[in-house]
């Protein structure tokens, strides 16, 4: 059993914590959210991706304390959200090619590609790109 990281419980803790109020549940979370890692569409605020690293991408793309980079592999503009606790049994998951991903709250797409520099370290390193931009084909 994957036991996930001290943030991403934390992160999970809070959104289960919105999940039992019902008022404006839909502002609340799209202000806990913010933005989405273009990678691997983890979805995290600003200060969490600077602070913490993406739990899926920080040993290839060093964000953690990088402000710049962040905003270089970040969007704001994505469609959809997925809070996944159990990679390897969730055929949402599954769907959504997220499964050997980090428990977490993830976008279903997201807007804009990484940076072609970005894209070229990841393929140096053996780490395979896939946008999850649906309104730009592969």
């Amino acid at each position: 059993m994957i036991t996930p990281s001290p943030q991403a419980s934390h992160r999970m803790e809070r959104l289960l914590g919105l999940l039992t109020k019902r008022h404006n549940f839909a502002g609340k979370l799209l202000g806990l959210i913010g933005i989405v890692m273009r990678a691997s569409s983890m979805s995290m605020t600003i200060d969490q991706f600077e602070y913490d690293g993406c739990d899926n991408c920080e040993s290839y793309l060093q964000m953690k304390g990088n402000r710049e980079m962040v905003y270089e592999c970040t969007s704001s503009s994505f469609d959809g959200v997925v809070a996944m606790m159990s990679p390897e049994d969730s055929w949402v998951a599954k769907w959504q090619r997220i499964s050997n991903f980090k428990p977490g709250v993830y976008a279903v797409t997201v807007t804009g590609r990484l940076p072609p520099g970005v894209v070229r370290e990841l393929k140096s390193r053996g780490v395979i790109y896939k946008s999850r931009d649906t309104s730009v084909k592969t």
